[in-house]
């Protein structure tokens, strides 16, 4: 890829990094997170990195999450460069979405089987299963099982605050017309992004979308807005 026309984002991401206090940066495929190795290195001390399958192509972070099947995305077949960059990665943790865990093993090297995990994910965008919790009414930041929905930092994100990250940076979930198979869904990532957002906030916490090109509008604008409150009920306070 080539990065010349995203150079120019390094000191705004830098500047983001700063003044939010992030202790995490969360990182999909796009180019903004291409340019991490750019970044001043003195910046990320002290900073989480979480990335998603073959992140490592780009550089090694702290956590690869792997969400997708090595069987069925054309992306992630056997056999491909993208297949053996996930198999030589060396994570400091590694966490694989549970039901497809079966199918990484036999390819994942035995150096990884003591920082490696299963993590059933709660899969929002497919049908509830026998034994699936009931479907809460937004995407929980919160919840026994981490949430995800069309993009692997979504899962990402709400693993990495499970795992104590407060102040988390997203970097490279661009959802551009140039990724197809992403780019149609862009629009409830972007509504869930937003939801885990003002749940973060809540808890004083961060969650903020750092890439400058993002598809992501409403992420990459999003302030917090409290619900209104419900007015009382001044009929209950009538004297009888």
């Amino acid at each position: 890829m080539n990065l010349l026309n995203h150079m120019k984002h390094v000191e705004q991401i830098e500047r983001d990094i700063v003044d939010n206090k992030l202790d995490t940066l969360v990182m999909g495929m796009g180019p903004t997170a291409r340019l991490l190795p750019w970044i001043d290195r003195k910046l990320l001390l002290g900073i989480r990195l979480w990335g998603c399958h073959d992140f490592f192509r780009v550089m090694p972070v702290d956590d690869l999450v792997l969400m997708d099947s090595p069987n069925n995305s054309p992306r992630i077949k056997m056999g491909s460069e993208t297949m053996d960059i996930i198999c030589n990665s060396r994570p400091k943790r590694l966490w694989m979405h549970q039901p497809n865990a079966w199918l990484w093993k036999p390819h994942l090297h035995r150096s990884m089987e003591s920082v490696t995990e299963e993590v059933n994910f709660f899969v929002w965008h497919r049908p509830l299963f026998e034994g699936d919790e009931e479907r809460p009414e937004k995407f929980m930041l919160e919840w026994p099982r981490p949430h995800c929905g069309y993009v692997s930092p979504l899962a990402a994100t709400t693993l990495a605050w499970r795992e104590g990250a407060r102040r988390i940076g997203v970097l490279g979930v661009e959802m551009g017309p140039d990724h197809p198979n992403s780019f149609p869904n862009r629009q409830r990532v972007d509504e869930w992004f937003c939801e885990i957002a003002a749940q973060a906030h809540e808890k004083d916490g961060l969650i903020k979308n750092l890439s400058p090109i993002t598809y992501l509008h409403k992420f990459k604008d999003w302030v917090y807005i409290p619900e209104p409150e419900e007015a009382p009920d001044e009929s209950a306070q009538l004297p009888s």
